[in-house]
């Protein structure tokens, strides 16, 4: 079996579980543990904590979006909307004494 055999089917396998960290950092992390010396422990401890950080970023980012806040509109913008429906206030005829305010 070649080198070449593993690491296929490893990414195969990561992206079938849906480890997308796992599959991006993985060779980079297995070179900083091996110049650590950390053991095999600490290398998944290490992957599934980057795993669940960007996990967590995403849901976070997934919630935000789904919120669908308010749009900030700027000052200069809401006093146009303003004086905009002052003056249709002022065009409309007024009910009460059948007279218009203009």
């Amino acid at each position: 079996m070649s080198t070449e055999v593993p690491e296929i089917l490893l990414s195969h396998y990561l992206k079938t579980l849906k480890l997308p960290t796992f599959q991006r950092e993985c060779q980079k992390l297995a070179r900083l543990c091996a110049t650590e010396g950390v053991d095999h422990v600490g290398y998944l401890f290490r992957l599934a904590e980057r795993e669940m950080i960007e996990r967590d970023r995403r849901k976070v980012e997934r919630r935000i979006k789904a919120a669908k806040f308010p749009v900030v509109k700027s000052s200069r913008l809401s006093a146009i909307w303003r004086r905009t429906r002052t003056t249709e206030r002022l065009r409309l005829p007024s009910y009460r004494s059948g007279k218009s305010l203009i």
